[in-house]
């Protein structure tokens, strides 16, 4: 409270008072009607979301277009996968995992082929999709396709086929 000067008449006093009780007054009804304002307003909230894209890089024998193999002995093709969503791996062979000599003939060499992965092989069926193994869905696999040509004998000359590899979403 304010202190007045001596002499001040005691009306003048019960004035001062009245406009430092008025005051005080005002200044609590405003501060009740700020804290009431603002705690009547609700939270805000804010969602946070993001989209992550989907990648898929396959990579057979290094980019290479070719490769040759023995007959009758494993023979390994290296192979790359990268990833982040579950999928299957279709490898098709022109001639039904067979391989055809040049020529035309009716002269063939089968094979058979596993993907080496994880914790082993499984054994690829011509055109039948195969569930990749995955860690939650990421893949960062560096292995080796298996090709094994039956042993024999065989005529002279180059056989071939033509494998596809073909990645889809494992649904």
């Amino acid at each position: 409270m304010r202190k007045l000067p001596k002499g001040t008449s005691p009306a003048m006093k019960s004035v001062e008072n009245k406009k430092f009780i008025i005051m005080l007054l005002v200044l609590l009804w405003i501060s009740s009607y700020a804290s009431t304002a603002f705690s009547s307003i609700a939270p805000e909230e804010l969602y946070l979301y993001t989209q992550v894209e989907s990648y898929s890089v396959l990579t057979v024998n290094e980019g290479v277009g070719n490769a040759t193999i023995t007959t009758g002995v494993e023979n390994a093709i290296p192979y790359r996968y990268e990833g982040n969503e579950p999928v299957q791996l279709t490898v098709t062979s022109a001639n039904g995992l067979k391989l055809v000599h040049t020529s035309g003939s009716s002269n063939t060499i089968n094979y058979t082929m596993t993907l080496d992965y994880g914790n082993g092989h499984v054994s690829v069926i011509n055109g039948v999709p195969t569930a990749l193994v995955d860690d939650n869905g990421l893949y960062d696999l560096s292995k080796s396709m298996l090709v094994t040509p039956e042993s024999g004998s065989y005529r002279t000359g180059t056989y071939t086929d033509t494998l596809t590899f073909m990645i889809t979403a494992n649904l």
